[in-house]
């Protein structure tokens, strides 16, 4: 595979992994309803992402990356954070994905084609 074809492939998939996903800021009075109704798989507090995220009484529980796969409990008091986000699909980053993604292979597919019929 050339360099300017893995180049290419390298960047569709950075594309179409960015495009789906993106971090929604959420307002204080409504972390409770946010949590009852969507339950999500993972916020992001600060820099800090937390996975299996729960309130419970006056504190978010859930688990932390820690030594290679593992992960560690984590208990931060809601007093204490300041900026709480969610993880959202985002619609149009995922069809601009797709279209990105799409294009791209045709690129591949008509560069495979003409250097195997341009080459002979």
């Amino acid at each position: 595979m050339r360099a300017g074809t893995r180049l290419l492939l390298v960047a569709c998939l950075c594309i179409l992994h960015a495009g789906c996903y993106h971090w929604q800021s959420v307002e204080r009075s409504d972390w409770q309803l946010v949590f009852d109704r969507d339950k999500p798989d993972r916020v992001r507090v600060s820099a800090l992402v937390v996975t299996e995220p729960k309130i419970e009484a006056d504190s978010l529980r859930g688990r932390v990356p820690g030594e290679g796969r593992a992960t560690l409990p984590v208990s931060i008091p809601l007093s204490s954070i300041d900026r709480l986000e969610v993880r959202e699909q985002s619609v149009a980053g995922t069809l601009l994905a797709v279209f990105a993604g799409t294009a791209v292979g045709l690129a591949l597919i008509l560069m495979a084609a003409c250097s195997a019929g341009c080459g002979n």
